[in-house]
């Protein structure tokens, strides 16, 4: 049985999608100060719930790096890259 195409497999998960968006959304990652240890926390718990395996990278102990992968398939592969801090802003700017 194929796999459902990405554009029916978001729809199926609109809810979860539109949740996910709006937890993400609720940390406070301005940098200044670059604290992103909850956010990290966050992230590495649900793609640890989809059955991924994480490391954490750490140039600084409040600004760690996660890396999260499949277990058991062939050599990794880059497919989301990006970063969760944020800059300050201001309506009025």
């Amino acid at each position: 049985m194929s796999q459902p195409s990405l554009p029916a497999q978001v729809e199926a998960n609109c809810e979860r999608v539109v949740e996910t968006t709006l937890d993400l959304l609720a940390f406070d990652t301005q940098n200044p100060p670059r604290a992103t240890t909850e956010i990290i926390e966050y992230i590495e718990t649900v793609v640890t719930k989809a059955g991924l395996e994480t490391e954490r990278l750490s140039a600084a102990s409040a600004d760690p790096g996660l890396v999260a992968w499949f277990p058991e398939q062939p050599a990794p592969e880059l497919v989301f890259n990006g970063h969760i801090d944020t800059v300050p802003f201001s309506r009025e700017a």
